[in-house]
């Protein structure tokens, strides 16, 4: 019988919210199998970050710092993707591979005729027997907990990477234990009493060492529960010194009523650009005693979410997530919450359709410690969504 790539490659398209139907085909003695999805969002954005476009594609917490009058809106199909999948049996054990590739962020067309848009990379990995190797989720995202939603980029409350890694998965018992080294950036703000040396809002710089990475998984009837805790070491280029930081994270899946599912998590520690969709840096830099240098962050945040089914055919997704930092920053994200609200429709296994209401709010610090903080900024966006998979 055919094998459909499963394990990892079900967890990197574990985002997509309706069950896939994949081709799948044998080469030799590999079974390959292609999937992905057309989605096609009408989006309308309103208040913080309605005038900037890369809102118009996703919720950004970090690119909304003011209200704007009116608001924007238009059709996108940024979020469509197709990936390819191998499954091969070897002497050390089944290989598998992934590649898969969306839309976001391309700055190759416009709205005048053609709407071009360049493929993007998402996942590019393999594994043999319990490793992996290659850019995919991050061993520090808890994946069961994220909610449904319409919105890709919504993420306030929970942490959301994918990068290059190489990670060890060995399974005891009903447990999952999954240990990784990923790679690590740095981004930066002026902090402290005194600023110190300026860093660019969002400035990235390679740490000195991976990100060191282990988390536990524990599945069964009830659901899943991981936790999970990191390691990261932080250098910057225009500062001198390091620092280095710790950060945790624990949350899940649990059941109830057959399909339906509470989703939640909670982080806390030197989150940075894992923390709710990179609203939060890593070090500031800060001068004691005449010189610059720079410490690690704290932030904690959390969410939660409820998926029920008020049919078989019809389910409603409700989530509230928020995050803060505990370290000030100039002008830096303080707070960010989110709350989603949806209501999708899927009349057959393949095709899916829904609506979706969700609110951003944002404070940010002010530009010393000692100064007033910025007003709160608050965004709307409507969105219309229909997807087909493949």
């Amino acid at each position: 019988m055919k094998k459909i790539v499963k394990s990892t490659v079900v967890g990197a398209a574990v985002l997509a919210s309706a069950a896939t139907s994949a081709a799948t085909w044998k080469a030799g003695n590999t079974d390959v199998t292609f999937k992905g999805y057309v989605k096609l969002d009408f989006v309308h954005v309103e208040g913080a970050g309605s005038s900037n476009a890369l809102n118009k594609q996703l919720t950004v917490p970090a690119t909304m710092t003011a209200d704007s009058a009116g608001g924007s809106n238009g059709f996108q199909v940024w979020q469509s993707r197709f990936g390819l999948g191998t499954s091969t049996e070897t002497e050390m054990g089944t290989a598998k591979t992934y590649f898969e590739m969306d839309y976001y962020l391309s700055s190759q067309g416009d709205e005048k005729i053609s709407n071009s848009e360049s493929p993007r990379l998402r996942h590019a990995f393999f594994s043999v027997g319990k490793w992996t190797f290659g850019q995919t989720w991050s061993n520090f995202m808890i994946l069961s907990s994220l909610n449904e939603q319409l919105d890709f980029g919504g993420y306030a409350g929970t942490n959301f990477v994918r990068q290059g890694q190489i990670k060890y998965t060995t399974k005891m018992g009903a447990w999952t234990w999954e240990t990784s080294i990923e790679n690590a950036e740095t981004t930066g703000v002026q902090g402290g009493e005194t600023l110190g040396a300026s860093i660019t809002n969002g400035n990235d710089e390679d740490g000195g060492l991976p990100d060191i990475i282990t988390k536990f998984t524990h599945s069964g009837d009830y659901g899943t529960f991981s936790l999970g805790a990191m390691f990261r070491s932080h250098e910057m280029e225009t500062v001198a010194g390091d620092d280095t930081g710790v950060a945790l994270t624990a949350g899940g899946k649990l059941n109830y009523m057959g399909k339906n599912d509470v989703r939640f998590a909670v982080s806390w520690g030197n989150l940075g650009r894992y923390g709710s969709f990179t609203a939060f840096n890593d070090v500031v830099s800060q001068s004691k005693n005449g010189k610059n240098e720079i410490e690690a962050t704290e932030a904690m945040q959390w969410h939660v979410g409820v998926r029920h089914h008020i049919t078989e055919k019809t389910r409603v997704n409700l989530d509230y997530g928020m995050g803060t930092m505990d370290t000030f920053g100039k002008s830096a994200i303080e707070e960010v919450s989110m709350i989603h609200a949806n209501i999708i429709r899927q009349p057959m296994k393949s095709f899916q359709y829904g609506v979706e209401w969700s609110q951003t709010n944002v404070t940010r610090f002010g530009a010393t410690k000692t100064a007033a903080k910025a007003d709160e900024v608050t965004g709307n966006r409507y969105m219309f969504s229909a997807q087909y998979n493949f």
